[in-house]
């Protein structure tokens, strides 16, 4: 080369660079390296290409070569700073970025860049600022946005964190960060088509973006369209094969719908690759209670490893509650991945609106974004309303515990947008898991969980939770039916008898559909109806459970797969078109089986080893029908047979069964916010004595 030729060919490479042909540039920067290696500007260089196709270690190598031969270029600071913040050293960046503005004090990238850095380490006022101070010197800085809408994001202030990103976008309509990012707050508030277009316009400019192919499976799982899910899923896995979310979400889509093995798999090499990933553990343990082959000892010890791993993290725990004795009130928290729920309209409502407020300040802890009509109406419900979404984990602990939140109840267990790690750092010196979840958390930080003497008879089941089992007098739940539910419809006697489930098809497993094909096969002429969300509206799925069932003997169109139902009353119409409601083995229903109760349809349920599989027996024990109740699969046959036998006084449950249970205790709220409020009281005081 000349003398000239190096610069000359470091143009040429930064024209690739700029154009994204990465390879080409990288090429022609070695070539100025064989001839100079020492040149800092194609050491930087090369390293800035290690560094945008994920070669950390590379990058930093050369960069940190680059500093060496010239410290006083800012950019070199910065870029170092970016590949220290992705390898997780963020204090180690922040100096970098520091070094970077003493040379150049007015670099909006860096000041921006820096902004990110004090985010990761929760520093989010300074944050704030720097980012501020960003936008101060170019306002039209694309990232220097959408690095202040993660921060707003996490500060909680959703619609400016959506100013800030559709800010982003006005500048640079191709800035896919924040089309993601932008996507997932839209997913998150319940605004799933918006948040697609987000996706989809994404993927059109980065068609292997998999973070934004992993959401936008995930758009497809919330809508309860599986197949799409796992096909977006598995898209990301050719991509990516190592990428965890996509084998956690893969696998929550596979328990779904029902391929409990195969979830299982995944959601363990998850776990394999990222031994601390929450969520996927989460998963796992929620996919576990639809498996018939683990033993509930089993599941205990797999929420334990959980727990133990989540606890020995969370540090430093709050050990103090100085408000414990602070008020005349107990301040009681409701934690919820999910208010919109039609559960917790169904099963919480009542109690927060009838427990005693002169003894308890009610406190709503939301996890979640989402508003509906449902969450709006909860809400006025609440003394105070409290959200933790964007919160750090720790954060959230630490603003549960400056609200003197004295007792805190969990409703979501491992279900979704959980938040479990925030009870780990014990924020409240009272900690209750109830409603959500059918299983032990596993977390050692919790106190209590609310079951009932039926769910979890004593004393067997005190060795399957790690939580204290608190049993409530009666049935642990209180129903309050849909105000919007269609008139009862009496059916003939002279039809043949129709049975039905709407319950989630991952509760169905092999036994449960062994016994129905069983009891079709007893009764000449019966047949079966299924709802389960929008799972029957795939022909491939129908197929699959027409071929289990004609293994057994029964004809194709004894079966009717009912898809999705587009609104409440034409859900709960379904339960006019059945006689009988058959209850699944090992994970019952709870609001179906109210539904279907409120609708007059008689529930068989078989009492089972665990509490998932003793919650149908414990409804319909406070509905005032334990003789539906069965103890054995021959038992179960029987009982249906002996109720198709007299047509006629299934005829009179159906005319009378709604009556009848709104005097019976399912639906009696008062009554059991009393007993709630007065669990409350218990157990409360008996730990305020403990600590003295």
């Amino acid at each position: 080369m000349s003398q000239s030729s190096p610069d000359r060919v470091l143009t040429e490479a930064l024209e690739h660079h700029k154009s994204g042909r990465l390879t080409e540039a990288a090429a022609l920067y070695r070539r100025v390296l064989a001839a100079d290696k020492d040149h800092p500007d194609a050491l930087h260089l090369l390293g800035l290409i290690a560094y945008q196709t994920g070669n950390l270690q590379i990058a930093a190598s050369l960069i940190t070569k680059a500093i060496d031969k010239n410290y006083n270029v800012a950019i070199f600071h910065s870029n170092y700073g970016n590949v220290l913040k992705d390898l997780g050293f963020h204090e180690k960046a922040l100096a970098s970025y520091d070094r970077a503005l003493r040379l150049e004090p007015s670099s909006a990238l860096v000041l921006s860049n820096r902004g990110a850095a004090l985010h990761d380490l929760g520093r989010i006022d300074e944050a704030l600022a720097s980012i501020d101070a960003a936008l101060q010197y170019e306002p039209n800085y694309p990232d220097a946005h959408f690095n202040r809408a993660n921060v707003l994001r996490d500060l909680g202030r959703i619609e400016e964190a959506l100013e800030a990103y559709n800010a982003a976008l006005k500048i640079q309509p191709d800035h896919v960060k924040s089309l993601c990012n932008r996507g997932n707050i839209l997913r998150d508030l319940g605004q799933l088509e918006e948040a697609l277009t987000c996706y989809d316009a994404a993927l059109k400019i980065f068609p292997e973006y998999c973070d934004v192919i992993v959401n936008r499976g995930s758009i497809f799982a919330d809508l309860g369209l599986f197949k799409i899910a796992l096909e977006s899923f598995n898209a990301a896995l050719r991509i990516k094969p190592d990428l965890v979310e996509a084998l956690s979400n893969r696998g929550s889509a596979l328990a779904n719908i029902g391929h409990i093995k195969e979830a299982e798999d995944s959601l363990r090499r998850a776990l394999e690759l990222k031994p601390d990933y929450v969520q996927a553990h989460s998963n796992l343990l929620m996919s576990l209670n639809y498996s018939e082959s683990i033993a509930p000892q089993e599941a205990l010890a797999e929420a334990r490893s959980l727990g133990l791993a989540l606890s020995s993290r969370s540090v430093p725990k709050f050990a103090c509650w100085p408000f414990l004795s602070s008020s005349k009130k107990i301040r009681v928290g409701f934690f919820s991945g999910d208010f919109s729920k039609s559960v917790m309209g169904c099963f919480i409502e009542g109690v927060i609106r009838n427990l005693d407020h002169s003894l308890f300040d009610l406190v709503a802890i939301p996890t979640n974004p989402k508003l509906n009509k449902s969450v709006e109406r909860i809400k006025t419900l609440f003394h105070e309303w409290i959200p933790i979404y964007g919160l750090s984990d720790y954060d959230a602990a630490r603003l549960i515990h400056q609200n003197t939140i004295q007792v805190l109840i969990d409703l979501s267990g491992h279900t979704a947008n959980n938040r479990l790690p925030v009870f780990s750092f014990k924020p409240a010196p009272v900690q209750v898991s109830w409603l959500g979840y059918p299983n032990t958390t596993g977390i050692p930080e919790r106190d209590y969980r609310i079951v009932d003497a039926i769910t979890d008879p004593t004393p067997m089941f005190n060795d399957f939770a790690t939580e204290k089992l608190f049993r409530l007098e009666g049935c642990f739940l209180c129903y309050k039916p849909l105000s919007d539910a269609p008139p009862l419809e009496v059916r003939p006697h002279t039809r043949p008898p129709v049975f039905g489930s709407a319950n989630s098809f991952s509760k169905i497993g092999a036994s449960t559909l062994r016994l129905w094909a069983g009891v079709l096969g007893a009764i000449p002429g019966s047949t079966l109806e299924l709802k389960s969300g929008r799972l029957f509206d795939d022909p491939t799925k129908c197929e699959f459970v027409r071929r289990v069932f004609a293994s057994y003997g029964i004809e194709p169109e004894r079966l009717l797969l009912h898809g999705y139902a587009n609104s409440t009353k034409e859900h709960l119409s379904f339960y006019n078109r059945i006689d009988i409601a058959l209850d699944p083995l090992n994970y019952n229903g709870t609001i179906t089986t109210c539904e279907a109760l409120w609708m007059g349809v008689p529930v068989v349920t078989l009492a089972g080893d665990r509490h998932a599989a003793r919650v149908g027996a414990s409804l319909m024990t406070a509905a005032g029908q334990t003789d539906l109740i069965v103890s054995d699969h021959n038992e179960y046959t029987e009982k249906v047979i002996s109720l198709v036998a007299d047509r006629g006084n299934l005829s009179t449950r159906r005319k009378t069964q709604r009556e009848r249970l709104i005097e019976s205790p399912l639906l009696d709220d008062v009554r059991f916010a009393e007993r709630f409020g007065a669990m409350l009281l218990r157990i409360f005081y008996q730990h305020k004595f403990l600590s003295r």
